[in-house]
């Protein structure tokens, strides 16, 4: 396994993490536990701020490799 396959499978995984989130988010508003919502709604942004990460990560290893 290479690194961009590590990368990819750590993308797949926080990808999956932060719609899990997204959804516990909606659940929480829909009855208005506003706590819940708010608890879920900073990690949802924290994954997907790492998402962010692990993309330019993946994005850079792919053009070093091409150089």
């Amino acid at each position: 396994m290479d690194i961009v396959d590590k990368l990819s499978f750590i993308e797949t995984q926080l990808d999956d993490a932060a719609k899990k989130h997204k959804e516990a988010e909606e659940r929480a508003l829909g009855v208005a536990n506003y706590s819940d919502y708010m608890y879920h709604k900073g990690h949802k942004e924290a994954f997907k701020g790492s998402l962010m990460l692990i993309r330019d990560l993946q994005l850079q290893v792919l053009l070093n490799d091409k150089n």
